[in-house]
């Protein structure tokens, strides 16, 4: 899914260019990043990316071995779950039958384009033992993040009773870990600090991540099940062989919602598999800070020099080149982006999307 604005990390990401497509972790883009962590355990060939209809262009310069046929093009945002059967219903669409009649029924993983992992192998375990989950059970399989702090930024996933699938996949046992499954009691909102301390008191709760893994034909029964209109349009999608006309009615037509909403919170066969591998949804510049390398005075810098006078913990991402100069003040995010600057304080950067509505306003 690389369809996000990424409002909130402007100046760095612009209408134009979002989040998804920009190197600020590394050389490589997100999307890259998200694609390469996984080359080769998913076959090129089988990947699909829905981006906006304006980036199709772009995915394809960043991707350049991807097929126009696997960058599905929105030609207007409706939320994931309408994102997620327009990728559905290409996969359904490339099936065909085997000489005695049988059809593949392929294992689908759904993953943001914009998350940071920071362990591929430690995922793959996760991915390995999801798999095996969806595929023996026809269950809907979440990955949950196993919480190290009571988090009020994210929503949460309860479980309850262990399922019978408990094995260790090859991958996790060669990690001596024990990647495990549980049944989704519910999907929580993203709570206030108190019922946060609680979730983490009680351990059964985890970090909802957005990603989700499951069997073609396990996601398309939930769907006829639990969004029935969508269903139907997906389904009308596939057998129009995904031309631009047919995409382009696809959106035009479904609900904007989101899967959680639409389908995971409906689904009567839900697992979560916990997880840890380094994850960040990397929301804002905040996050950015978190990953970064600092200096002793907790200070993160790309500046051609810093020089830090009585300054700590502060955030400073700009142009190559730059000199900074930062005196006496404490927990700021400066990023520059040419003639663009922002400055803020890092436990309020989630307001940038603010700036960017008034920069619209004012056109």
């Amino acid at each position: 899914m690389a369809g996000g604005s990424g409002t909130r990390f402007w100046p760095k990401s612009m209408p134009s260019k979002p989040k998804q497509f920009l190197s600020l972790f590394g050389n490589r883009t997100m999307l890259q990043n998200t694609v390469s962590r996984l080359d080769g355990w998913i076959e090129r060939e089988d990947w699909r990316v829905v981006t906006n209809a304006a980036y199709r262009e772009l995915v394809q310069r960043q991707l350049p071995w991807m097929s126009t046929e696997q960058i599905l093009g929105e030609p207007v945002a409706k939320n994931t779950a309408p994102c997620i059967a327009a990728a559905a219903a290409s996969v359904s669409s490339g099936i065909r039958a085997d000489a005695e009649g049988a059809q593949e029924d392929p294992v689908m993983v759904v993953m943001p384009s914009d998350h940071v992992i920071q362990d591929p192998k430690a995922f793959q375990a996760v991915l390995d033992h999801a798999v095996e989950v969806a595929i023996q059970s026809d269950a809907l399989v979440t990955i949950g993040i196993s919480p190290t702090h009571p988090e009020t930024g994210y929503g949460y996933i309860q479980f309850e009773s262990p399922s019978s699938a408990q094995n260790s996949s090859p991958l996790a046992a060669s990690l001596n870990e024990r990647v495990q499954d549980y049944e989704v009691k519910a999907f929580r909102e993203k709570p206030d600090r108190q019922t946060a301390e609680l979730y983490l008191e009680k351990g059964n709760y985890v970090w909802n991540s957005g990603l989700f893994v499951w069997r073609l034909s396990s996601f398309l029964e939930a769907l006829k099940e639990t969004m029935p209109d969508l269903y139907e349009q997906c389904e009308s999608l596939a057998s129009k062989g995904m031309s631009e006309e047919a995409i382009r009615l696809f959106f035009e037509e479904a609900e904007s919602i989101s899967i959680d909403y639409g389908l995971m919170e409906k689904a009567t066969n839900v697992r979560v598999v916990p997880g840890e591998f380094g994850w960040n949804d990397v929301g804002s510049w905040t996050a950015a800070y978190d990953l970064a390398a600092k200096d002793s005075d907790g200070n993160a810098s790309n500046a051609e020099a810093l020089v830090s006078v009585g300054a700590m913990n502060n955030y400073i991402d700009v142009d190559e080149g730059t000199v900074v100069g930062i005196v006496g003040v404490e927990g700021l995010a400066v990023v520059q982006s040419g003639d663009r600057l922002l400055v803020c304080p890092i436990d309020q950067a989630q307001e940038v999307k603010k700036i960017v509505d008034e920069l619209k306003n004012r056109q």
